[in-house]
């Protein structure tokens, strides 16, 4: 009987711990695909916007450039053309802010669309 009751906890165990073995990483437990294109995840929409900030070298993360925005918001550019890459800069820029993770951790990713001197 005993045999019985261990064998019977044993199979209930292994077939309430098998689903969780096969959820795909990085969907928070939901055990759906969450990649580009999986269409199961919605993306919040990308927001173009105009403004007006300073360019700003950040030695962290191997260093790299930001902008700071007149309102304080620090956006991180992906695209930021070299002739733009000089600390203290006035830039206007119009860019769109990108769904992604980065090493740096710091600022919103944008992908900039215009960029000028002010």
């Amino acid at each position: 009987m005993t045999r019985s009751i261990l064998a019977t906890t044993l199979g209930l165990l292994l077939i309430l711990a098998a689903p969780a073995c096969t959820l795909r990483a990085g969907t928070g437990g939901a055990g759906i695909e969450s990649g580009p294109g999986s269409g199961n995840r919605a993306r919040p929409a990308a927001q173009t916007f105009s403004v007006d900030g300073t360019v700003s070298w950040q030695p962290i993360e191997g260093g790299f450039f930001g902008i700071v925005a007149e309102d304080g918001r620090r956006l991180l550019p992906q695209n930021l053309p070299a002739e733009f890459a000089q600390d203290g800069l006035q830039v206007r820029l119009e860019a769109e802010t990108l769904d992604v993770a980065t090493i740096q951790m710091w600022g919103q990713p944008v992908r900039i669309h215009r960029i000028a001197r002010r």
